[in-house]
């Protein structure tokens, strides 16, 4: 879920759903993921729905992190060489907003 190629393409979701005011959410295993959900935040998606069990430990994480921080970790992971090297660069944001 945190492929450059993908983020790539939420990226562009969330640009065209700004042209064209639109409200765009992401729902299910991805935004449920603290992890994915910090880099989705960063990307611009400001609505996330997952499963209950998934709210605390995901608020959390978004509450404990820089907004700043995030689109910038975001801008450069769509760059980034893979998806474990993406998801290394939001491990370690979230790691930091939890301690």
């Amino acid at each position: 879920s945190l492929h450059p190629a993908l983020l790539g393409l939420v990226a562009r979701s969330v640009e065209a759903a700004e042209r064209a005011g639109i409200e765009l959410s992401v729902c299910g295993e991805m935004a449920g993921d603290a992890t994915a959900a910090l880099a989705l935040v960063g990307l611009g998606i400001t609505r996330l729905s997952m499963a209950a069990g998934s709210l605390p430990e995901v608020r959390r994480a978004i509450r404990g992190s820089d907004l700043a921080e995030l689109r910038t970790v975001a801008g450069e992971s769509l760059r980034a060489p893979s998806a474990v090297a993406v998801r290394a660069r939001f491990e370690a944001l979230r790691a930091r907003a939890l301690a």
